[in-house]
């Protein structure tokens, strides 16, 4: 082959490369392509019902499975109880912990608010809302994960996002990344920026630190590549929204994916349990 045609070639290729590189920093949405509708459906508004009135959203979640969500472990609503006498009890805010699990957690989905919006306005003193319980809880500084479960009596959701595998596919630095979430007080802002850095604490645990746009009310979004996987759970930021000098810190989605495996696991040692102690009966 002459140098002219070398030259051509390698012309075409690196016009193929960037030209796939820039489509690939498109946010692409699995089977329902030009809209958002299915990637916001897979997002819910974590709120606080008090009497008639709903106070919120004050957290994120995302749905990682047909009746599991995934958010941060600080978002994870705590009561104390303290007695003062008999018949007396005082209830005060509380730091979540282990014990958190069990605990019941409601949250608004985007079906539900657009429903809310429609038929009643700003105004009306309560939405439908759903219930869902905290079946994992890891509220580690390294980590701030949760898992949630939907209440029994709930169905199933239509749509939940894909978990990327980072030990196959790992994060990038300057990689483009989004988020779905609910900052200071707004519902389902769509914000985008880039991997900043990947850091590594001395215990081994991994911080994803990015440029996403977040504030309060983000805690427990999910960050998601362009293909809407989500590779991390929003879990802090610093500097000022007003002028956008934001960095983010997120927990890598492997965290939850463990946690998802924990769940299983246990689910199985307990339905085995279960089936020895019936044997046991039968053969008494």
């Amino acid at each position: 082959m002459n140098k002219c045609g070398l030259g051509i070639m390698l012309t075409l290729v690196i016009a193929l490369v960037a030209s796939c590189g820039g489509a690939s920093t498109r946010l692409h949405v699995p089977g329902n392509p030009g809209q958002l509708n299915n990637v916001y459906d897979s997002v819910v508004a974590l709120v606080k019902v008090n009497g008639n009135r709903i106070r919120g959203p004050y957290c994120t979640a995302t749905f990682v499975s047909p009746r599991l969500l995934a958010t941060a472990a600080h978002c994870i609503p705590a009561e104390t109880r303290i007695s003062m006498g008999p018949g007396i009890t005082m209830v005060v805010p509380g730091a979540a912990d282990q014990s958190s699990v069990g605990q019941s957690v409601q949250f608004i989905t985007h079906r539900q608010y657009d429903a809310w919006r429609r038929v009643a306005g700003d105004e009306a003193p309560i939405p439908e809302y759903t219930q869902a319980t905290v079946v994992g809880f890891d509220g580690a500084d390294d980590h701030d994960v949760a898992l949630l479960e939907l209440a029994e009596t709930e169905p199933d959701a239509e749509h939940w996002l894909e978990m990327r595998n980072l030990e196959e596919d790992p994060v990038v630095v300057g990689e483009e990344v989004y988020s779905i979430g609910m900052p200071v007080g707004q519902i389902w802002i769509l914000t985008n920026g880039i991997i900043s850095r990947i850091h590594l604490r001395m215990n081994g645990t991994i911080d994803i630190l990015h440029q996403v746009r977040t504030g309060p009310g983000s805690s427990g979004s999910s960050i998601m590549d362009h293909r809407a996987r989500i590779i991390a759970i929003v879990s802090a930021s610093w500097g000022s929204t007003r002028s956008g000098s934001v960095v983010g810190q997120a927990k890598p989605i492997s965290y939850v994916q463990t946690m998802i495996r924990v769940l299983e696991t246990q689910r199985e040692i307990e339905e085995l349990d279960s089936g020895f102690v019936e044997q046991s009966r039968d053969a008494s």
